[in-house]
């Protein structure tokens, strides 16, 4: 399993994932806006999608203040500590965000 920062070329991928939520336009909105001007970090598993968290700047992006936006794992995929490292991923990446500005 791998976990990384998403990328422009997974917008399909993460549109499937979210399928869900059963109104396309929606999906394709969310994920959309994920990529461009938020974060969404993935967990994969052999190039598949298992997991998703997304984050984004809250406020003032001076205050050093981010929000997950949402976690979701793959039923098959839960209690596997897949949550968790994903969590943890996110993490890392805000406080790398708020190093850098």
């Amino acid at each position: 399993m791998k976990i990384r920062i998403a990328i422009e070329k997974d917008n399909k991928d993460i549109q499937d994932f979210f399928n869900h939520y059963g109104n396309k336009k929606i999906i394709m909105n969310r994920v959309n806006c994920y990529l461009t001007h938020n974060s969404t970090i993935i967990a994969e598993n052999h190039k598949e999608i298992i997991g998703v968290v997304q984050w984004y700047l809250k406020e003032n992006p001076n205050a050093g203040v981010a929000e997950l936006e949402e976690m979701f794992i793959l039923e098959k995929y839960r209690g596997q500590g897949i949550g968790e490292r994903l969590l943890n991923f996110a993490i890392t990446n805000i406080k790398d965000f708020f190093n850098k500005t």
